[in-house]
């Protein structure tokens, strides 16, 4: 049976225009499989079928591996570690599991924080570490929250050769970065087999190579609270776009919408954003970078990009209105319906 890495299928915020210009004896190899809680898709184009198709298949198999070894609830090692760290503080990792820790360690400190992979046990209070089917009906009550305050941060993990030392009872939950991890490591294989177009869709999250045949993939971006777009971007080589959004796993409790995006410091959900869009060169800041952008609200979303290294960034806030920075401004295609609830904020961090 598989076993769910993200345990509800995202909603679509980022989607593939294909459609857009495209030539009209041009193929685009698509395969689509689950993997990680969610619809994976990798799009290939410009070469073979055979070659496409014998690409796309290892690129599966690997993705769903990793999704597999680093579901944080699962039997994987990831899983395991956590389990062993109910009892213990220091424990073996391979060096793929060390690497990808150390990914998070680095992306937490650089976001102040914001970005908190070892929050696990107070997902798992608020049952968001459930199949979609389990997603509690109320939320828990503060002294239950309160007792898992204040929440670990990275900064208390340590790796060195092989071990990872930790405070006893801390569980990671790597969902908001593992899948940018894993793009990235599917793209570096698409590339290792010598393709050199293509697109990784993990439930919307993506990063592509190359062009789509005579020009830039381009991606629209939807609107996280109904029908349509909010617009559309051209992605260059190597780019990547993520969104983190107060959609995919929720619930309501008393008129009040419940989402899984916690704030480590209160540990209640973020009230502040709709969503985050980020643009950027790897799908594993990108990601990281949405949930951390999502988590500082509209007070310290730019000064918290600026730390990370992040230039293009869209942020919805709850009333609806769009802000973004100027980069991203000079990038977007936005739809005019939108265009009275857009905010340029600050200047070109780069």
């Amino acid at each position: 049976m598989r076993q769910p890495f993200f345990p509800v299928l995202a909603f679509m915020l980022v989607c593939l225009c294909f459609g857009c210009d495209r030539r009209e004896d041009a193929e685009v190899y698509s395969h689509q499989f689950m993997a990680m809680g969610t619809e994976v898709t990798i799009n290939i184009a410009d070469v073979s079928q055979v070659t496409a198709r014998q690409a796309s298949q290892e690129t599966s198999t690997m993705i769903k591996n990793m999704g597999q070894r680093w579901w944080s609830w699962g039997n994987g090692e990831l899983g395991k570690i956590n389990q062993k760290l109910e009892h213990q503080t220091c424990v073996h990792v391979t060096d793929a599991t060390a690497s990808m820790l150390e990914l998070g360690r680095r992306l937490s400190l650089e976001s102040e924080g914001y970005f908190n992979p070892a929050i696990g046990q107070l997902v798992h209070l608020w049952g968001f570490d459930q199949i979609e089917i389990s997603i509690p009906k109320q939320p828990p009550d503060d002294q239950a929250i309160g007792a898992y305050l204040p929440v670990p941060g990275m900064g208390d993990v340590e790796i060195d050769n092989g071990e990872l030392c930790a405070p006893q009872g801390l569980w990671f939950d790597v969902g908001a970065y593992a899948k940018g991890h894993i793009v990235d490591l599917a793209i570096e294989q698409l590339r290792d087999q010598g393709i050199k177009h293509a697109i990784v869709n993990a439930g919307g999250d993506l990063r592509v190579i190359g062009k789509h045949f005579d020009r830039p993939w381009r991606i629209a971006i939807r609107n996280p609270r109904g029908e349509g777009i909010i617009g559309m971007l051209e992605l260059h080589d190597g780019e990547s776009i993520f969104t983190s959004g107060d959609y995919e796993r929720k619930f309501e409790y008393k008129g009040k919408r419940y989402h899984h995006i916690l704030d480590p410091t209160t540990g209640y959900p973020v009230e502040t954003s709709r969503s985050v869009t980020v643009v950027h060169d790897d799908g594993v800041s990108a990601d990281a970078a949405a949930t951390a952008l999502f988590v500082a609200g509209t007070d310290k979303w730019q000064q918290i990009a600026r730390k990370m290294g992040i230039r293009y960034i869209l942020l919805i806030d709850q009333d609806g209105f769009i802000r973004m920075n100027l980069a991203m401004a000079q990038r977007i295609e936005l739809d005019p319906v939108w265009e009275s609830m857009v905010e340029v904020v600050g200047n070109d961090p780069q």
